[in-house]
Parts: C-alpha cells; sequence; structure tokens
C-alpha cells in the first residue's frame, strides 16, 4: 500500500491483448508505479482499501470490450477507500472522508487513484469498503436499466437473469424497492438461494433453459413478465422473449455467456414487446446530469438492503478473483482488497 511520504503504488497492469481469457488473465502484472507528483484543481488522491471486478473486466483482457483504453493501463472501474490528499478547488471532500468511485472507466485495480472530485461519491456509514466497491457498476447500472429505460412501475412483475451474480442480485434488490414482483432466474441452487436472501419473491433455476418459459407462465398464472432484466445472453436471451407478456419490455444488459444472440422477429411484432439496449455507462458520459442524478442517489442510501454480496481476496492473489468470474462460480461480486477492511484510518 501507499503512504503520503512514499513515491510509489501498486497497480494490476494490462500489458498486451490475448485471444483467450485464460491467458489474459496469466498475463496480468502486479507493477509499482510512481505516483503522480502533484495534483490537478480538481482532483482527489485516494488510498484504495477494496477494487471491484466486473464481467466486462474479462472482456477488456481480449479486446472484446466496447472501452479499448491504450496499452498498458490499469485495470478496474470501481474502488473505495480514504481521501489522502485534494486538489486546490475541491471542496466536497477532506483528507480523511471514506469515499467510493462512480465508474471511473479504468485505473480502480491499484492501491490508490487520482480521481477527478465529480466521479467520487462519499461512503455511507451502513457499508463496509468492500461493499462500497461493488456498488457503482451495479448501481448505476440498475437504475438506469430498470427506471430510465425499462420504466419498471410498481405492481409489474419483473424478471432477472443471472440473478446470483453481482449485476443480478443487484437487479433483484433495486426491483424490489421498486415495488415490483421480481422473479429471479439463476444456473444453480447456491445461486437461486442467494437471490432468494437479496429479497426475490420467487427462484427458477434455468440450468434446464427450456424449463424457463413454463415456470415464469407457472408463477404468473399466464400473464408473464412485464419487464426483463437480461444479462446472459445465448439460449437464455431467446427464451427471455418468450416469457414477457404482450407489451412487455426486454432489457439487453450484456451477454456473460459469451454468445450473443439473435431475435425471432415475428415474436416481437406478434407480442409488441420492446427490445432496449442498456449502456449507462456512455449514457453518463453524454449527460452529465445523469450522472449528478445518480450520485444523489447513492449517497442518499440510508439502508443495507442494496448492499452486494462480495467474495474478497488479497491484492497479491488478484488473478484468483478474475477466475472466480471466469469460472461463473462466484456469487455476488469479486473484491480484491489492498489493505484490511475495517482499517483504513489515516
Amino acid at each position: 500500500m501507499s503512504s503520503p511520504g512514499t513515491k510509489s503504488y501498486r497497480a494490476v497492469r494490462l500489458l498486451r491483448l490475448e485471444k483467450t481469457v485464460e491467458a489474459g488473465i496469466a498475463g496480468l502484472s502486479l507493477e509499482s508505479l510512481p505516483r503522480e507528483a502533484e495534483l490537478g484543481p480538481t482532483e482527489v488522491r485516494v488510498r484504495v482499501v477494496a477494487s471491484a471486478l466486473n464481467y466486462f473486466d474479462l472482456l477488456m483482457l481480449i479486446g472484446r470490450y466496447q472501452l479499448r483504453p491504450p496499452l498498458p493501463f490499469t485495470v478496474g472501474s470501481e474502488a473505495a477507500g480514504v481521501v489522502e490528499q485534494v486538489g486546490s478547488d475541491v471542496r466536497r471532500f477532506r483528507v480523511g472522508d471514506a469515499v467510493f468511485t462512480g465508474m471511473s472507466g479504468g485505473n480502480a485495480v491499484a492501491s490508490e487513484m487520482v480521481v477527478q472530485e465529480g466521479l467520487l461519491i462519499h461512503k455511507p456509514d451502513q457499508f463496509s469498503f468492500a461493499e462500497a466497491a461493488g456498488l457503482p457498476v451495479a448501481f448505476f447500472t440498475n437504475w438506469h436499466a430498470l427506471v430510465h429505460r425499462g420504466e419498471l412501475r410498481k405492481g409489474e412483475t419483473l424478471l432477472v437473469t443471472g440473478a446470483g451474480g453481482g449485476m443480478g442480485l443487484a437487479a433483484v434488490q433495486m426491483g424490489v424497492q421498486l415495488g415490483a414482483t421480481v422473479i429471479a432466474a439463476a444456473s444453480s441452487e447456491e445461486k437461486c438461494a442467494a437471490a432468494r436472501a437479496a429479497g426475490a419473491h420467487h427462484v427458477v433455476n434455468y440450468s434446464d433453459v427450456k424449463q424457463l418459459k413454463a415456470r415464469v407462465s407457472e408463477l404468473t398464472a399466464g400473464r408473464m413478465a412485464d419487464v426483463c432484466y437480461e444479462v446472459v445472453g445465448g439460449d437464455v436471451f431467446t427464451e427471455c422473449v418468450r416469457c414477457l407478456s404482450g407489451g412487455g419490455r426486454l432489457l439487453v444488459v450484456g451477454f456473460a455467456s459469451g454468445t450473443i444472440p439473435s431475435v425471432a422477429m415475428n415474436l416481437v411484432l406478434v407480442k409488441g414487446i420492446s427490445l432496449i439496449g442498456v449502456r449507462s455507462g456512455q449514457e453518463m458520459m453524454d449527460h452529465p446530469e445523469l450522472t449528478e442524478e445518480m450520485i444523489k442517489g447513492m449517497e442518499a442510501l440510508k439502508d443495507r438492503t442494496l448492499a452486494p454480496k462480495v467474495t474478497t481476496v488479497p491484492a497479491d492473489d488478484f488473478r484468483r478473483a478474475y477466475e472466480l468470474i471466469r469460472s461463473k462460480q462466484i456469487v455476488g461480486k469479486a473484491i480484491i482488497l489492498w489493505q484490511p477492511d475495517g482499517k483504513a484510518k489515516l
């Protein structure tokens, strides 16, 4: 870890793109880098306690994600820690404040970050640093998906796929808070149990994906789902088209299966459904007022119902965090710890 007197910090770096995710993980490098000597007027130096990983971090190793920073680069988009230094014009933060980043777009899997003031959020006391590190991508994406794009209304039925992963569990929690009846679909009994613990009203194990439509029909007495939050792709996506009610909305969030599906457009036409793409990061860049709205929403969090389920690994074992995501065995978020959570005071 770094401290005020040091001249370097540690960071996980991607040096080159690989053809496979396995090779990409193996090729990552934990390096010592020189600190930025001076801060810009609106920059904040954060000593990082915890960094979070997401599925798209795997895609970045092989150049298959829409964001492709120039090589080499420090990986990761989420982190939480303690303010160590502030620029001359920074007003919202002071040295010693506990903070987390709002989708930084990179440089987050490191023992320190230099971040623009506008991308930082005060950490609510009820969340650990590991939990706070795992909040931004899930919260921003799901708020944008369910509220802005999907216009989920109280009393509607929401079907969530990939419900045992970090994004899916957050969608379950947020759907419940928005007043929807939530059907959580996941690929194992362990992940179904996690979704139920997160508040899902019903759970469906889709290890046999052909049973998904029948189970949703049974649970809704044939009415089917009003909105589907879909992160898996492949055959699951295809089946979700059939799980929607007439006029339903299918939110296209990601393709964790690795297979980008095609759609039988006759079903779209006959059922009158809407296919809605969700790209919260791009929307936030295009519409700064959206970023401000969501940051205010995060800073207003007062209960733990949106706290992510996390699995932590020490920074020296960072590849294991990537492997947890690659193997699809993890429930919730994979978190890399740079120092013990709870012992982060300056």
